[in-house]
């Protein structure tokens, strides 16, 4: 197996603290566990910074996963980190395929994705993965 690139992006909770921290009046957003998407037009301070960021992080990791695709038409996309499941529901995910049109990318979620990191670092250069 051999990986061909990756990105990381600042989630959810970095971004909506960022903006809390570094802005006059913004208050904190938290996501709560069964936080549903909302639209991207809203009425209201708190809703359009939960769309302007949700919006973003989605809009922008699609990006990403048609630009991987294009590039490595064999290769699957990982999605993981503390925003990871929340990600992977809005991209649309259906039956592991992220559907852009002509893409048909691969695409997966893995909460433990650090732990098949040390796995393959202790089993050297060719793990069983």
């Amino acid at each position: 197996m051999k990986m061909d690139g990756g990105a990381i992006l600042p989630g959810f909770g970095l971004q909506f603290s960022s903006l809390e921290k570094s802005t006059a009046l913004i208050p904190m957003i938290v996501l709560g566990e069964n936080e549903k998407f909302i639209g991207r037009w809203a009425m209201d301070t708190e809703n359009s910074l939960r769309s302007g960021i949700a919006n973003t992080i989605v809009s922008g990791s699609r990006d990403f996963v048609l630009d991987f695709w294009l590039k490595f038409p064999n290769g699957n996309v990982v999605i993981t980190g503390g925003d990871g499941e929340f990600l992977y529901s809005q991209l649309k995910i259906e039956n592991g395929r992220l559907p852009l049109g002509k893409c048909d990318a691969q695409v997966h979620y893995e909460i433990d994705l650090s732990h098949f990191g040390m796995m393959a670092f202790r089993e050297g250069p060719n793990p069983p993965i």
